[in-house]
């Protein structure tokens, strides 16, 4: 049983490919001046096919996630699209007031 465990796990080890990040962001940081209505950020697919995005702001933990995120003094807007191939996208983010 022991043998079996570990060939799976190699052959789980062998057959896993790399994961690649293939939309590209203009910047990771957006900073907001007291006169900003609202800041834009360039997105990009730089894949050889259609990716769906989904953008959220959170507070900085590392394993946050869209629920767990809470208020957040911006709104990114589109939240979540498609962009095809090789196709660039511009999104909005707006401080609530």
């Amino acid at each position: 049983m022991r043998k079996l465990i570990g060939l799976t796990m190699a052959i789980g080890l062998f057959l896993s490919g790399c994961a690649q990040a293939g939309v590209i962001v203009e910047s990771s940081r957006v900073v907001f001046s007291a006169a900003d209505r609202e800041r834009s950020l360039l997105l990009s697919n730089g894949n050889t096919y259609p990716v769906i995005v989904q953008i959220w702001i959170d507070d900085g933990a590392p394993d946050g996630t869209p629920e767990t995120a809470g208020e957040v003094p911006v709104l990114p807007l589109p939240d979540f699209f498609g962009l095809s191939l090789g196709s660039i996208k511009t999104c909005g983010c707006w401080p609530p007031r």
